[in-house]
């Protein structure tokens, strides 16, 4: 999973992905990925995950996903957008 987790993150930095995004979105932009893979992956990596897995995406109200730059983990309600650490 973590190529997957590269190419996201990858496809995003080239435009190839716009953020926010669904697994829809990440089929398309990862085609070789498996189907069902993105719509697992996404909410098992997101933000507060029960499991206590690696967070790797932030889930926006709307279902959508945005990637997390390294280190922020924080989130203006107001924006949406991650508030960087130390502010």
């Amino acid at each position: 999973m973590r190529n997957l987790a590269q190419d996201i993150y990858s496809s995003v930095a080239s435009g190839r992905l716009k953020e926010p995004f669904s697994a829809a979105d990440v089929r398309r932009a990862c085609p070789s990925c498996a189907p069902k893979t993105p719509s697992t992956f996404l909410p098992k990596h997101r933000v507060g995950n029960p499991g206590g897995e690696t967070e790797l995406f932030k889930r926006m109200p709307d279902g959508r996903y945005r990637t997390i730059p390294r280190g922020w983990r924080e989130w203006s309600k107001a924006t949406g957008q991650p508030i960087p650490p130390g502010r």
